[in-house]
């Protein structure tokens, strides 16, 4: 799979150049749609202007954040979203041993504000402390569970196996 790259010491979840420009396009066309709306504002009523100035201040935090967010990993110039590297599940700021992961999940969640833009990789440890690895929609969601199901769970704890396992039975019987 083009996202998964084996190293000598494991596997990096790397994107390309091509996810990378397909996922700043959008938010700068809205950011370009927000700024639009300003410039039209003068000619508007007071009403529709007040309801243009809402919307396009809106746009421009919520896609604005986005685009600044995924401009910001391509200026690191360092594909590698995440690393299971030496028995530990990394990214460019944290480090968990996979033999102390209890859980696992992916996709969107609500546990952080930026899981609601962006997916995670969600790990919780025998700790009780949850980590969110970001791969900011530029991987795609067969890749990260190729990734939970080859490299994490053959070395997590039986827990995180078996509601792995529950999980993806219930949802792939529900489709």
């Amino acid at each position: 799979m083009k996202y998964l790259k084996k190293t000598d010491h494991g596997v990096q979840v790397v994107y390309t150049n091509m996810d990378a420009g397909c996922m700043t396009v959008l938010p700068g066309i809205m950011v370009a749609v927000s700024l639009l709306i300003f410039y039209f504002l003068p000619e508007l009523g007071i009403i529709k202007g007040l309801i243009g100035l809402i919307i396009g201040i809106m746009a421009f935090l919520l896609f604005g954040g986005i685009l600044l967010r995924i401009l910001m990993i391509i200026r690191r110039k360092n594909p590698v979203l995440i690393e299971v590297r030496d028995g530990y599940l990394m990214d460019h700021k944290k480090k968990v041993p996979i033999s102390e992961i209890n859980e696992v999940s992916f996709g969107w969640n609500q546990g952080r504000l930026g899981g609601i833009i962006f997916p995670d990789l969600a790990v919780q440890t025998i700790h009780n402390k949850r980590y969110y690895f970001c791969y900011y929609n530029l991987i795609s969601e067969r890749a990260i569970k190729e990734l939970v199901e080859q490299y994490i769970l053959p070395f997590a704890t039986p827990q995180c196996k078996s509601k792995w396992e529950k999980h993806f039975w219930r949802k792939n019987k529900a489709q």
